[in-house]
């Protein structure tokens, strides 16, 4: 699942439009809306089973991938902490 959730992650974080905080938060947001949506299927699957360890493995994967992503971002396009405060505002 980690690998899995971590490209689901990137090519989310890649689609979204707005300041990194924003597409950050919302990256993390849909793959955790995502990873319970898969768990609530596999409920209905015979020799599956909706475990809560498996989401939080999902969540954990989209929070370190948007770390690793923001980190690219910030040494690709380094902006001065006042322009970047603006700019949440």
């Amino acid at each position: 699942h980690f690998a899995a959730y971590s490209f689901l992650t990137c090519c989310i974080f890649g689609s979204l439009l707005g300041s990194l905080w924003s597409r950050s938060w919302r990256s993390i947001v849909y793959v955790g809306m995502l990873g319970a949506l898969d768990e609530n299927i596999q409920r209905f699957m015979p020799y599956r089973s909706c475990d809560m360890a498996d989401w939080a493995f999902d969540v954990l994967a989209a929070t370190l991938s948007v770390l690793i992503l923001s980190l690219i971002y910030r040494l690709l396009n380094p902006v001065p902490a006042s322009e970047e405060l603006l700019k949440s505002i």
